[in-house]
């Protein structure tokens, strides 16, 4: 065989591609539609590709959550003193604002009205004659 009769056909093929490419390309430039369809087409194919990765995105999102929950049990386990010492001054910040608002609450639902001790300042009931905590006469 000869050389030139393998590359004749080539002059032909190549031109009538190129000829294809550019009419295609022009023709998405001017028509919606086309473009319209050419898009609809990668977004079908991307939505196969996101159907086709579904499982191994479950996969990276599990593993993720475990790496989380991996570290938050190091981070406990390395800062148990810490955080006891933290949750201890929280419970005792607490347990004062508790013992305040109950305190409240009772003075609130007392039916008695009440007065204070004129010698040691705390709330008696006001008829009192004598102060219940330190015992001098009002």
């Amino acid at each position: 065989m000869d050389t030139f009769s393998l590359v004749g056909p080539l002059f032909v093929i190549v031109p009538v591609i190129v000829f294809c490419m550019m009419g295609l390309v022009i023709a998405m430039i001017v028509s919606p539609k086309i473009r319209g369809k050419i898009m609809a087409r990668q977004i079908k194919s991307y939505k196969y590709m996101m159907d086709e990765a579904k499982d191994s995105l479950v996969d990276i999102g599990t593993t993720g959550s475990q790496v989380g929950i991996d570290v938050a049990k190091n981070v406990m386990d390395s800062n148990k003193d810490t955080m006891k010492e933290l949750a201890s001054s929280a419970a005792d910040i607490n347990k004062d604002a508790i013992t305040t608002t109950v305190g409240a609450i009772k003075e609130g639902l007392s039916d008695k009205p009440q007065k204070y001790c004129k010698y040691c300042g705390e709330k008696i009931d006001e008829d009192s004659a004598f102060c219940k905590y330190c015992g001098k006469e009002q």
